[in-house]
Parts: structure tokens; sequence; C-alpha cells
């Protein structure tokens, strides 16, 4: 079947899908389908960016990161929050609400105490990569102001407790990404301290590294997900600017499949629509990643235009990119995003955290932000003053 067919066929199927598709309608008439809303429940700690997440059971815990405009001993940060879905509290539409906890209660746990901060061994970071396998957290690599890092460290819930594990084997760097399939951890890209964009990849199972294919591509500040058992990473910061490139990994065969480019780059009319999708420093959560039919992923805030609030829907089963509503927050970069599963099974995507500095320096300044926003892709825009 020619290829400009199989578009067509796609872009049939995806109008049956969703109302929000673009058109070539002036802007001002176009229907962009999406709606945020601040849950008024903000991040529990100093307004950061360049935060890390991991998740275990029905917890969520998300923590380091920096604040250039604080005062030089809070800018770094060592300590970890989680979040949770409450049952007990919801929005006006019935979805229940985020609840921070500085207090948390892990199945199996006799105690209800503070998530324990990493110990003061490990250097406060921002930029670095986080992680769950086997019932464990791990945090590592980023920038602590001075040096990039390439240390990791395991959290234990049961415990409340850390430890250190092994080094990363490639280069100190931050901005580094990671992704976990069938509780084996994937880890690469990044930059160096001399500026660098590095290209390999190395995989983890708790306790050994082990190199695998390298992505081929030079970049930083990329964003990574998971559906049905492949990893994928899109967009960046290389050499020549923001990216406009994805891959997806499949791990039975250790290579990197290309997938469409993410700005109008081909000769056929299917990616006519894709522009400000190109950039860097986003972040990106997955509704139901294990149902390649239902299977959503959400692009949000980065670098680049649109200006840091861009939000875009993947679907993967075509590899067909969407606009949805602009995220309504602040525009910001190094966010951080995760999904929750209500007591219904159905997923809900948020975003929190994040800044308009790159932090690369120690006092550089920049706007640091807490809020947490919920996105309902099929809702529709609701002006808010």
């Amino acid at each position: 079947m020619a290829k400009n067919r199989v578009y067509s066929l796609m872009a049939i199927a995806l109008m049956g899908l969703s109302v929000g598709l673009t058109s070539c309608e002036d802007e001002d008439t176009e229907q962009v389908q999406g709606n945020w809303v601040n849950v008024e429940k903000d991040f529990p700690g100093v307004a950061r960016a360049g935060a890390v997440s991991f998740k275990i059971g029905e917890y969520v815990f998300i923590g380091t990161g920096a604040n250039t405009s604080k005062t030089v001993e809070r800018e770094r940060f060592r300590d970890f929050f989680a979040v949770r879905l409450d049952e007990g509290q919801s929005t006006t539409d019935g979805t229940q609400k985020p609840v921070w906890t500085v207090n948390y209660t892990q199945e199996g746990m006799p105690f209800n105490v503070a998530v324990a901060p990493m110990p003061n061994e490990a250097p406060a970071r921002n930029g670095g990569v986080g992680f769950s396998i086997n019932g464990k957290g791990y945090v590592g690599l980023g920038y602590d102001g001075t040096k990039y890092l390439k240390d990791f460290w395991e959290y234990t819930p049961e415990t409340n407790s850390w430890k250190r594990v092994a080094d990363y084997p490639g280069d100190s760097v931050r901005f580094a990404v990671s992704f976990v399939i069938d509780n084996i951890a994937y880890v690469g890209l990044g930059e160096n301290f001399d500026n660098d964009y590095v290209t390999d990849f190395y995989k983890f199972d708790g306790t050994e590294w082990k190199p695998m294919s390298s992505y081929g591509r030079q970049l930083s500040q990329s964003s990574a997900f998971v559906v049905d058992g492949k990893g994928y990473v899109v967009g960046g910061l290389g050499q020549m600017g923001a990216s406009y490139l994805m891959y997806r990994y499949d791990p039975k065969r250790d290579i990197w499949e290309k997938m469409n480019n993410t700005k109008d780059t081909e000769r056929d009319d299917f990616d006519d629509e894709y522009t400000g999708l190109s950039s860097y420093g986003h972040t990106a959560f997955v509704l139901y990643p294990n149902d390649i039919e239902k299977a959503r992923v959400y692009l949000a805030t980065g670098g680049s235009a649109p200006g840091g609030q861009a939000a875009w829907e993947y679907y993967p089963k075509y590899d067909y990119w969407i606009q949805r509503h602009p995220f309504e927050g602040n525009a910001r970069k190094f966010a951080v995003s995760f999904t929750l599963t209500d007591k219904n099974g159905v997923d809900h995507g948020y975003v929190t955290t994040g800044g308009t500095d790159d932090m690369t320096i120690t006092n550089s300044g920049g706007r640091f932000y807490g809020d947490t926003w919920m996105f309902n892709p099929e809702a529709p825009y609701e002006h808010r003053d």
C-alpha cells in the first residue's frame, strides 16, 4: 500500500477517535480540545525545577531539583514528597484529587512517616533521573552546582531508607532520560561537563549496569516514555538546537526504530499541522500505557516555540500527534509529570513544578513553580480569567 494511502486511512481513523484534530482553518476558529485544571494542591516543598520522580504502588515520589532564585543553602535539594489519589476528595466534575503528603503509609509498612530525604553523602542535585524497578526507587546523575554526577541511590519503601548502588558507567551527565520495561531500567543521553551531548545508553537491573545500543543522536533535555513494552525518546536539545526526532526502542532486538518526525518535514500531508512541536526540557506522561488501543501520550511545557505552554497528544498505534489546548499554568521547563489511576481504573495525568531558568550556574535567578495541574484530554476547554 502506498505511504500516502496509509496516512489517509490513519487520518480517517483518528478523526473518529478525537474531535480535537487541528485543521487548516484559521486559528481563531479551530477547536483545540483538552482542559487543564489547577487542582489547588501545590507541591509541598520549595518550588523547583529539574526534579525527578518514580512510582511505587499507589504513590509517586518527587524530589531533588533546584531553585536558583533562592539563597545558596536552598538552591538544590535532597528532599522527597509522595503524592497519591484520595477517594475522599474530588474536583467539581467528580475526578479524584491528588493529595500531597509529608507522611505516607505504604502497604505492609508498620509506620506512617515522612519520606526520607536522600542522605547527606548524596549531593543535592537537579537534572537527574528517577525510576523504579522491583518495588524500589532509584535516583542518579544530574548537576550539583559545581560538577556533573554519575552516582546512583536506591530507595527502599519498607525501611524508608536510601543506599548507594553501582555508579552509572557512562559520562557524568545532567538532563539524561530513563524509562523502564519489565523491571529493567534504560538510561542514556544528556550533556557532560564539557557541554558535549552524549549518545550512549545503558541498562540496569538494580545491581549491574550493561551497555546497550547507542541512541545514535547527541541530545540532552529529551523526554522518554513507555507504551506496550517499548521505550520512546522524543525531542531534546542538540548542537543544532531543538530536535524534531523521535525513536522507539525494542528491548527484544536491542534496536532503535525511527518514528515519524515531530514537525512538518515529510512530503506527505499527515504532519502539515506539526508546528511548535520541536522542543526540549518538556515533560511526558502516558495514559493506559499497556493497551496500544487506548494508550495516549501527552507532551507538555518545555523550551522553544511556542513558549513553554505547548501540549500535544500522541497516538502510538498510528505514530501521529494532535495538538491539544496549551498548558494553563505559567510557561516553564523541567517540570515533572505523573499518572495516577483512580478506583474506577481511569488514568489521570498531572504536571507540577518547573521553572524558567536553565540552572546552569548558582544564583542564576529565574522563576520557579510548585502548582499542580491535571489534564482532561477529552474535555472542552473552559476559559479562565
